[in-house]
């Protein structure tokens, strides 16, 4: 994409945002997460969505805050 921008003379290629970094049911350990999102920010994605489990509210609830300390806590 930032070939095809220096081509057609777009100074800044746009934004791109990613769907989904792990699906349903994949096991996945935090770091492969972390490194994930390293190596896609490396090629310029600007942001994700992940997959988080939980059978209740409560228990997604409880997922999405270790999420947040264990992989959003620990990128930048």
């Amino acid at each position: 994409m930032r070939e095809y921008c220096e081509k057609v003379g777009r100074e800044k290629p746009p934004e791109v945002f990613l769907a989904s970094i792990t699906q349903p049911g994949e096991e996945v350990s935090f770091q492969q997460i972390i490194d994930k999102i390293g190596f896609y920010k490396e090629l310029g994605i600007v942001g994700a969505a992940t997959h988080i489990s939980g059978d209740t509210l409560e228990q997604w609830c409880e997922n999405a805050e270790v999420f947040g300390a264990e992989v959003l806590a620990k990128i930048d």
